[in-house]
């Protein structure tokens, strides 16, 4: 699934009081492929929703995001914080 096709989905589905169906829908997906994420920035109730989404599918299903980002644009515009960068050891 596209990542904006979820995220249009997520909101029609919060619009219209059916989120937990289609949230509940989407756990029974053995493996979820989220397709072209962090093509754009995720506001406040899609990163919630995303998030929700990841979370309860912790540990029993598999879940894929897949992107053409760089990493670091991708995770600056889902809110997930990049990870640190050090310099190395000299001589190494």
């Amino acid at each position: 699934m596209r990542a904006a096709a979820l995220l249009r989905e997520l909101a029609l589905a919060r619009a219209d009081g059916s989120l937990r169906h289609f949230l509940a829908r989407l756990g029974r997906i053995d493996v979820l492929v989220i397709d072209d994420w962090a093509m754009a920035p995720l506001n406040e109730n899609e990163r919630r929703e995303v998030w929700e989404i990841c979370e309860d599918r912790y540990q029993t299903r598999s879940t894929i995001l897949t992107s053409s980002c760089r990493f670091r644009t991708g995770m600056s515009r889902s809110a997930i914080p990049p990870l640190p960068t050090h310099p190395r050891p000299s001589g190494s």
